[in-house]
């Protein structure tokens, strides 16, 4: 976890989060993924998920191309979260950043796997909670 000029980040790298090429949680992963929803949907900030995928996944133009996987991975994670939490889809974004983010070398498949990951980020101007009314903020 780290905080940065985007806000409060969380990276969840784990090996194995997400097969190549696809965008199913691991089921190992959903109990981790579970406690951190809780915690967020307990709370009435914003939370932005983005997914991302590595160099060797999809090809442009392909029907889950580098970009759609990226989003899909982020949007499995809200849809868990809204299935198992009933996290308020008000205050859910989804991001998909393809392979354009990469936190390891894609030359080994330690490294591949690392960057299939997604980060849930509670943005900087939007760290306060939401208002009562739902509206967002300025």
């Amino acid at each position: 976890m780290i905080y940065d000029s985007e806000g409060l980040v969380l990276r969840i790298a784990a090996k194995n989060f997400f097969p190549h090429n696809d965008y199913m949680i691991n089921p190992d992963l959903k109990p981790l993924l579970h406690a951190v929803g809780k915690v967020l949907a307990s709370d009435n900030r914003i939370v932005r998920i983005v997914g991302h995928a590595d160099q060797t996944e999809g090809q442009v133009g392909a029907p889950l191309d580098p970009w759609m996987l990226s989003a899909a991975r982020a949007k499995s994670v809200v849809d868990y979260w809204q299935s198992t939490l009933n996290f308020d889809p008000k205050n859910l974004e989804v991001a998909g950043d393809s392979h354009y983010r990469q936190v390891a070398a894609s030359d080994s498949s330690e490294g591949r796997a690392a960057n299939r990951r997604i980060e849930i980020i509670v943005p900087t101007n939007r760290f306060q909670k939401r208002p009562a009314n739902g509206a967002p903020h300025p």
